[in-house]
């Protein structure tokens, strides 16, 4: 009986310390951001999204001059965006943790409206046989939500992977019709962001200043733990689908790679390693299970997937349901 006293007494000192730990750890000195770089892609975007004459909506709804009035008349806004893909990208994020209302919610809808307007463009370029533009498209797509996560809170980066969605789903839909030559140059596009994407710290270091500068009026020692329960659901589900953007991504870009050696060489390869310098600089890891993604060979194709929200290998089956821990497996072009 005095065992199990000490037992519920020392969790109870456990479960003390590490409540006054987030407490302390979520009131403590406002966190210092990087300046502005000038200039500034974010400015581009912001810029370009005035300058949108319509809502694309479903371009694959449109018809064929629908979508080459509508890219025409959006040239500007197009030649913005790709300003800003060129230059550093960097949120204001201590006026969005300082003034969320006006600073952030009245822009949160215009990223979206730049990734459709790529994705028009890059429809219009598929109708017009023009698959490589339309590649070029997509992987700006995706692009374009990377860098619309960079810097912000917890809903910058939401939007952010909406935009990449778009991007990787139309671009994984075309990849067999891709060229050799525009295939290494996405795969080299797609490696390259893969160096400097946002991070998951990011994201929740930014959202921490957030929530410490929403309270800092309001002094509650409760309200840190009531609210750290309360996202609990949400942080984790936004950290799977995070991690199912970068899972697409890469797996894309060896999708690419697999098919340029196969080209080359007239057969896969044995493993993934032999795509390592030519065809691939490193092979990228599983976000899930921090380990190469799975692939193999099958006669002259093969299958190749993350393991996905689950953690376990599921022999390719494709992961189905929305629900957090979803069962199956994430493929290059799966839903």
């Amino acid at each position: 009986m005095k065992n199990l006293r000490r037992v519920f007494i020392g969790l109870g000192v456990i479960l003390a310390v590490g409540y006054f730990a987030i407490v302390i750890s979520l009131h403590r000195e406002p966190a210092t951001f990087p300046p502005l770089p000038i200039p500034n892609g974010y400015d581009d975007f912001t810029n370009a999204v005035p300058l949108v004459t319509a809502d694309v909506g479903d371009a694959y709804a449109m018809d064929l001059q629908a979508l080459q009035s509508f890219v025409r008349s959006n040239a500007a806004a197009l030649k913005l965006v790709r300003t800003g893909l060129s230059r550093e990208c960097l949120l204001p994020t201590e006026a969005i943790i300082l003034n969320f209302t006006n600073v952030l919610m009245d822009s949160l809808p215009g990223p979206r409206r730049l990734a459709q307007l790529l994705n028009g463009e890059g429809r219009l370029a598929e109708l017009e046989g023009r698959t490589n533009d339309a590649a070029r498209s997509y992987i700006h797509c995706i692009r374009l939500g990377n860098e619309v996560s960079r810097g912000g809170v917890l809903i910058n980066r939401m939007v952010g992977m909406a935009c990449e969605a778009i991007g990787c789903s139309a671009l994984a839909r075309i990849a067999p019709k891709i060229s050799r030559e525009q295939s290494v140059a996405v795969v080299a596009e797609l490696m390259a962001m893969e160096t400097n994407a946002m991070t998951w710290n990011e994201v929740i270091t930014n959202e921490k200043a957030f929530m410490r500068h929403a309270r800092q009026d309001s002094f509650n020692p409760i309200r840190p733990f009531v609210d750290w329960w309360q996202s609990r659901a949400v942080l984790k589900g936004t950290k799977n689908k995070h991690d199912i953007s970068a899972a697409k991504r890469r797996l894309i870009a060896v999708e690419l790679a697999l098919r340029i050696y196969q080209i080359e060489r007239g057969q896969p390869p044995t493993q993934l390693s032999d795509l390592v310098p030519r065809y691939l600089p490193r092979i990228p890891i599983d976000p899930f299970a921090e380990k190469e993604l799975i692939y193999r060979p099958q006669g002259t194709n093969w299958l190749l997937y993350s393991v996905g929200e689950d953690g376990m290998d599921d022999g390719g089956t494709p992961a189905t349901g929305r629900n957090l821990g979803a069962k199956g497996d994430v493929l290059f072009n799966a839903p």
